[in-house]
């Protein structure tokens, strides 16, 4: 069962979400510009993926932990501490026992001084 407080974040959702996207595959854009969208907007795709799994508390409990991750100069997310969040921190376990995968991608992004960060979740169940 989800909390009020993750019910309410849904309620929340976000439509960013590229409509592209197979069932099943979701991400979140973590934001240098934003580190709070990580925790006040859940994508739509993403919402209806841990809904459909039963993964709402554990999707806030991950969300919450990257948001307390470290960051680099200037704020910007580090891909290093994201890595150790999810997997150290149990995250990645969580998921794949409801076959949830996780992945982390980044690409260099115009200006250089960043990147731009993905967290995908993809549902091996076929969505």
């Amino acid at each position: 069962a989800a909390s009020a407080e993750g019910e309410a974040d849904l309620a929340a959702s976000s439509e960013g979400a590229a409509d592209f996207l197979p069932e099943g595959v979701a991400f979140v854009q973590l934001s240098n510009d934003d580190h709070a969208a990580l925790t006040s907007t859940t994508p739509l795709k993403v919402t209806t993926l841990i809904r459909n799994a039963g993964l709402v508390n554990e999707y806030f409990a991950l969300i919450r932990a990257l948001s307390k991750s470290p960051k680099g100069r200037l704020q910007s997310w580090k891909s290093s501490a994201l890595y150790r969040t999810l997997y150290i921190g149990g995250h990645e376990a969580k998921f794949l026992a409801k076959k949830v995968q996780l992945f982390l991608t980044k690409e260099a992004t115009a200006s250089f001084q960043s990147s731009d960060i993905k967290l995908w979740l993809v549902d091996r169940e076929g969505g």
